[in-house]
């Protein structure tokens, strides 16, 4: 299932701003999200089970100016742990955190 939305001004003390997925695929396509704050992953925060081989996968979106707060604030706009990221035509802009706009724990 792929979600379709604008996600915007959503504010979280909890990781994922607008969305938290837990060992559950995502797929957003034609989103906007903007303006979303979180400790982590200011517009989406994933986190998967080790050995679990699951990701999420943003296409044709936009995030923008999405916030990681705190002083570990990882992935502005999108933060994923022990899982996988696609991305397609998606442009990040004017996104904060302090280890940058996304997080992966690895990179493939």
């Amino acid at each position: 299932m792929a979600f379709e939305a604008s996600f915007a001004d959503v504010s979280s003390i909890e990781p994922g701003g607008a969305v938290k997925l837990m060992d559950a695929y995502g797929s957003f396509v034609n989103c906007t999200a903007a303006k979303n704050r979180a400790t982590f992953g200011g517009f989406l925060n994933a986190e998967f089970s080790p050995g679990i081989n699951r990701g999420v996968d943003v296409a044709n979106s936009s995030l923008s100016s999405n916030y990681a707060l705190g002083f570990f604030g990882k992935g502005g706009a999108v933060a994923v742990y022990n899982g996988q990221l696609w991305l397609s035509n998606t442009t990040f802009a004017d996104n904060f955190g302090s280890t940058g706009a996304r997080s992966c724990d690895r990179v493939a």
